[in-house]
């Protein structure tokens, strides 16, 4: 919102530059607000138990994996290139394309983890497995 709002005033006047450019950070109040904020609103939100439910709780388990993913210094750069994200700085466009460059980083980085689980749960069942055996032989 406040962000569309300032960018806007500085294609057509180029003040607040500065501002603009410090309230993408992680450590800007900006930031801090939208995300408390966020946190606000969806604990309001109550799901009844169902697919709905389960599918939420499926992708909450992705969630630090995409964060990890999206920021790996391979990709980190490399997001804004594929998407052409500054061809789209002056477009009114704009905000659409951005929501969806979000969606698709978002999936793309949901079905990366979901495989690293499930890779990683495959591994665990075959060590559990093996040591289950030699506790066996051993008795």
């Amino acid at each position: 919102g406040m962000q569309t709002v300032l960018r806007y005033i500085y294609l057509k006047t180029g003040s607040f530059e500065n501002f603009i450019q410090t309230s993408y950070h992680y450590n800007s109040l900006w930031v801090y607000i939208g995300a408390v904020s966020a946190l606000a609103l969806f604990s309001f939100i109550r799901i009844n138990e169902g697919k709905a439910a389960g599918f939420i709780r499926r992708v909450a388990l992705c969630t630090f994996g995409v964060y990890l993913i999206h920021e790996h210094p391979a990709f980190r750069y490399e997001w804004p290139k594929w998407f052409k994200v500054h061809e789209y700085a002056d477009n009114a466009l704009w905000p659409l394309h951005m929501i969806a460059t979000v969606i698709c980083i978002f999936t793309v980085c949901v079905v990366v983890e979901l495989i690293r689980i499930e890779i990683a749960a495959g591994l665990a069942k075959c060590y559990n497995n093996k040591m289950n055996l030699k506790k066996e032989e051993n008795i």
